[in-house]
């Protein structure tokens, strides 16, 4: 006889055992793996809450390092609104910025660890770590993760070497700039007016650039090289968030500037001869003016600023505008000077009180060897005689007007003879 081995048949009990431990593992693996992924979940929303921040933050930092002079970083005022933007939004403390730290800051220090600055002739930079920040978990501590660390980079750049797109910028809209007869040519950058122009036929708005114009462009068609773009925007004034007044603090009243240097005078007349002025910032209340037979008036690293007041109480000139100091050439008389070249006053020559409504007349041979801005947001500069005026500026000015035949202005915009002008631009590069 042969015995022949019978297999036992499971009972369906043994098989729903086995079922339930299949399940219990998986629903195991299951909470597991739900917990990552709501605490990653929080973990990612707070990593997008302190990018934005630090994001947010570089670019405050970036807004005002140059809010008080275009020329001058402000280090700790940006550092300030970097720290203030970024505690606003994650309450942070002043220890935690004190134990941040940064394996590749810019060269420059804020005093800060995490927070620091590059800044060369073309640009600036500001880089924000935010320090770490912890977040708690929920259901992943039951697998021994109690927290997860967050932080954040950014950086934000802004641009300093842009150059006026206006050599000329003549700001008065709603009126009719009259050049009449005179000649006006501008190397180096556009032409622009606010407002109308009128050029008569023997007269000429001549540039390598553009000319552009709000209104209308009148005369023969010759008078304008190359032809107007009438119906353009008007522009706003490119210096208007600065150089609104110098600092005068240390400065005295004085009565010769050609001997005294620096300082704050009432009239001068040069009556032939030279008056040197030494470099400086010469605040000027009444009128500077060359008599009958000429004269010169020359100096390098000079300012010259026309305010109103007088000499010994020297005053912002009136909302709505009030006539101050000013310039008149007169016949032959030359205004040589040459603006500095560094300080806060950099490449300013000639500048007006923004309310100063006095005209500013340049003569003949008026301006020679002169380099720097001529910067007078509610002046008219008159072109008067017969010479030719050459200079190395950018002139912004309310109003142009040319008398004579031919008057003739000459203007080479050479940017790094004249002001800078602020800086813009200002994006996220990391």
């Amino acid at each position: 006889m042969v015995l022949i081995p019978r297999s036992r048949t499971r009972s369906p009990r043994d098989e729903r055992g086995a079922v339930l431990v299949l399940v219990a593992i998986l629903a195991i693996v299951l909470f597991i793996v739900s917990a990552l992924v709501v605490d990653l979940g929080m973990g990612r929303a707070e990593r997008r809450t302190v990018q934005a921040t630090a994001d947010a933050s570089a670019l405050a930092g970036g807004n005002v390092l140059f809010a008080a002079n275009p020329t001058t970083p402000d280090y700790n005022a940006a550092r300030d609104a970097v720290k203030s933007y970024a505690t606003q939004n994650l309450g942070l403390s002043n220890a935690d910025w004190a134990s941040c730290s940064d394996s590749t800051p810019l060269p420059i220090s804020s005093g800060t660890p995490c927070i620091s600055f590059e800044v060369t002739t073309s640009r600036a930079r500001v880089r924000v770590v935010i320090p770490t920040r912890t977040v708690g978990t929920s259901f992943a501590r039951v697998i021994g993760v109690n927290e997860l660390a967050v932080s954040a980079t950014a950086r934000a750049t802004i641009e300093r070497d842009s150059a006026s797109d206006c050599g000329l910028c003549v700001l008065g809209s709603g009126s009719t700039h009259d050049i009449q007869n005179g000649d006006v040519t501008v190397t180096g950058a556009d032409i622009h007016f606010n407002g109308n122009v009128n050029a008569s036929a023997n007269g000429l708005v001549a540039t390598n650039g553009e000319i552009t114009v709000e209104g209308t462009a009148t005369g023969p068609s010759s008078s304008y090289q190359p032809a107007p773009t009438t119906g353009a925007n008007a522009i706003a004034d490119p210096l208007e968030d600065y150089y609104e007044r110098p600092d005068m603090s240390g400065l005295t009243a004085g009565s010769d500037p050609c001997t005294s240097g620096p300082g704050i005078y009432g009239d001068l007349t040069v009556n032939g001869g030279t008056c040197n002025l030494s470099p400086g910032l010469y605040v000027i209340t009444g009128l500077w003016k060359m008599g009958g037979s000429g004269g010169t008036i020359a100096g390098t690293g000079v300012t010259l600023f026309f305010a109103c007041g007088t000499t010994s109480s020297v005053t912002a000139c009136a909302q709505g505008g009030e006539d101050g100091g000013t310039i008149d050439t007169g016949g032959n008389g030359v205004l040589s000077i040459t603006a500095p070249t560094t300080g806060n006053y950099k490449g300013m020559a000639l500048w007006f009180d923004r309310n100063n409504t006095e005209e500013a007349h340049l003569h003949g041979n008026g301006l020679g060897a002169f380099s720097g801005t001529i910067y007078g947001q509610s002046i008219e500069l008159r072109m008067s005689g017969n010479g030719c005026s050459n200079t190395n500026a950018l002139i912004i000015v309310k109003d142009l007007g040319f008398d004579g035949n031919p008057s003739c202005l000459t203007s080479t915009y050479v940017q790094g003879a004249n002001v800078q002008l602020p800086p813009n631009n200002l994006h996220l590069d990391q």
